[in-house]
């Protein structure tokens, strides 16, 4: 929405206009996370549309009445950001004008070099419509069986899952640090973690 102009009634008022999808939750006047996530989401008034939540709008950045940042300082707000997202997961949705990256504004620089530095990490490049589709996929997806023998796993999946062209989910196990480890460490127990590409085979195996 423009001016990121939302209220309590908004999701429901889209959602029964047919939108898919909004990515209105979002500061004007900063960068971070105005909804506290970086998962899209559903509100819970509404039944099918969901939330894309905005973390990086340029004006936020550039214009004196908001943050009006030095370059270094831009870099950093934006780098934290970043770093966050890859360390933890989820979505970092960026609003940038098309009316920034030529006259009037000509803040192209900056977000050409945001770009570059996204396309050397591990990101997928997605439009709005493709990452709410990949979220649904997710949530649309459940473990129909789990049984436990001899320290492996054996989860059933729907064998058919939503989304084909889209990249797949994965399956994240979090194992228990050894117990001399844990006697190394003062008596903490940082998890061991394995991710496991879900497949569309119905059925997996992964040794705990």
């Amino acid at each position: 929405m423009h001016w990121l102009y939302f209220s309590k009634r908004s999701p429901e008022l889209l959602e029964k206009a047919g939108f898919s999808y909004d990515s209105t939750i979002g500061y004007n006047e900063t960068v971070g996370y105005r909804a506290g996530t970086m998962q899209a989401f559903k509100h819970l008034n509404v039944s099918r549309l969901m939330e894309l939540p905005m973390h990086i709008m340029d004006t936020a950045l550039f214009f004196p009445p908001y943050m009006n940042l030095s370059p270094n300082k831009r870099s950093s707000a934006v780098e934290e950001l970043v770093k966050n997202s890859e360390r933890l997961g989820g979505v970092l949705t960026v609003n940038w004008h098309d009316r920034s990256i030529a006259p009037e504004r000509l803040w192209d620089e900056f977000y050409v070099g945001l770009l570059d530095d996204l396309r050397k990490r591990p990101a997928w490049f997605a439009t709005a419509g493709e990452v709410v589709a990949w979220f649904r996929k997710r949530r649309a997806t459940v473990f129909e069986h789990v049984s436990m023998k001899n320290g492996t796993a054996r989860i059933q999946v729907p064998a058919d899952l939503p989304g084909r062209d889209l990249p797949a989910l994965d399956l994240r196990v979090h194992r228990p640090s050894p117990s001399s480890a844990i006697k190394a460490t003062g008596g903490s127990s940082a998890s061991r973690v394995s991710d496991f590409v879900l497949k569309n085979s119905g059925s997996m195996e992964v040794a705990i």
